[in-house]
């Protein structure tokens, strides 16, 4: 039976309609198709956008760096912070302003890196050396717990430089007698892991080469499983980011897509110039106010009013709350970081315009009390305006 090809209109409905990610995998595999592809309208269930990674649907591209060892093993997320450009020695070089390039959305200086992460290994691989020696002589306290994974990036702060000689002390024996009741093999992982995050700096210091070579990775993560693809690492991460967004998204008409995602501010968003979506349902990290005005110069003025936004919320919300475009959504869906009542006397101040209103709380179990639910109550006998509703979801604080 013969077959024929589609035609120039079929096919740009027949892409339209085709799974995001699918047609990438087209695009990439058949050249004649690249034209068509991006003329055609694209359609998202969800579309995340974070610092080095985009998630499409249910599809997510993550960008990393990773070391290779003569051994052709390569390091895996266990080692610290792959999110972060490096130096040549493996250093991280953390949180680093970026620059701004044409299509880019300014969502708030970076925080610069103080690099002190040498100072805190060292401060924490004497303390957990200091206790594992008083461990291994004899340890009193009956209870041995395993340390648990967070320590690993995390660890005890450096005391302030203010500190004395004598306070300082005290700080470190401190910390020591709080590590005597973990397991010593426990404490033994710990100095090893200390020990293999010193070592860059100890290569830098003595320009020794280093027995590895940096990668960049593209990590396309499915529901099926996990791909990884290795390039040579000559580009920074912002800019891998970068040319990445615009093959997915450049030379496109608007992108429709049913949920619109920011996990954080404090970045830059690398898009391609004429980047545009249309979204009536926005998620939005806390203190994002003062970056709403640049997100809607990449939304289609159809997303407007929008359908749904959610928000963090957190100790500063009041900016957030007011902007208009949250305060015009029809429905507000919140999500609390701190106790409710001190939340809901805000909502009736602000006269907010949301016609359905969610409060997503989490009350540790002792606090929930009669002086929360009078605030609830209060709440809801005096309403925004005629015709709001309010839900509250009220779940028990699980550790």
């Amino acid at each position: 039976m013969n077959s024929r090809p589609l035609n120039y209109d079929p096919l740009k409905v027949v892409l339209e309609y085709l799974e995001p990610n699918l047609r990438f995998q087209l695009s990439i595999r058949c050249p004649s198709l690249r034209k068509t592809e991006k003329v055609a309208p694209l359609r998202l269930n969800y579309l995340e956008i974070g610092l080095d990674f985009v998630t499409i649907n249910r599809t997510a591209y993550h960008l990393n760096v990773r070391k290779e060892y003569p051994d052709e093993t390569i390091s895996s997320d266990d080692d610290a912070s792959p999110e972060f450009d490096m130096d040549e020695y493996g250093i991280s070089e953390g949180y680093v302003p970026h620059p701004i390039t044409p299509g880019d959305i300014d969502l708030g200086s970076s925080r610069n890196s103080t690099n002190r992460t040498e100072r805190k290994c060292e401060w924490n691989l004497g303390i957990f050396e200091e206790a594992l020696e008083l461990k291994t002589q004899g340890n009193p306290d009956p209870e041995i717990e395993q340390l648990e994974r967070g320590w690993q990036s995390g660890g005890f702060q450096l005391p302030p430089d203010d500190m004395n000689e004598e306070q300082v002390e005290d700080i470190r024996r401190e910390c020591i007698r709080s590590l005597l009741r973990f397991h010593p093999e426990s404490l033994q992982d710990r100095i090893e892991h200390l020990q293999d995050v010193l070592e860059p700096y100890h290569l830098r210091r003595n320009n020794i080469l280093p027995p590895f070579t940096l990668k960049l990775e593209l990590c396309i993560e499915r529901v099926k499983g996990k791909k990884r693809f290795f390039y040579p690492y000559t580009i920074k991460l912002k800019e891998a980011a970068k040319r990445l967004n615009t093959f997915l998204f450049g030379g496109r008409p608007v992108i429709y897509t049913s949920c619109f995602c920011i996990p954080q501010t404090r970045f830059v968003i690398p898009l391609p110039v004429g980047f545009k979506i249309r979204s009536r349902m926005w998620h939005l990290p806390e203190d994002i106010a003062p970056f709403i005005d640049s997100l809607k110069t990449i939304s289609d003025d159809a997303s407007f009013p929008l359908k749904e936004i959610k928000l963090e919320v957190g100790g500063d919300f009041l900016a957030d709350l007011n902007h208009e475009v949250v305060r015009n959504a029809e429905l507000l869906t919140v999500r609390l970081h701190f106790q409710g009542q001190h939340f809901l006397p805000v909502l009736l101040l602000l006269n907010t315009r949301n016609t359905k209103i969610c409060i997503m709380i989490q009350w540790e179990p002792p606090h929930v009390n009669d002086a929360d639910l009078d605030e609830i109550q209060l709440f809801l006998d005096n309403p925004i305006k005629v015709g709001t509703s309010v839900s509250f979801g009220i779940k028990p604080w699980r550790v």
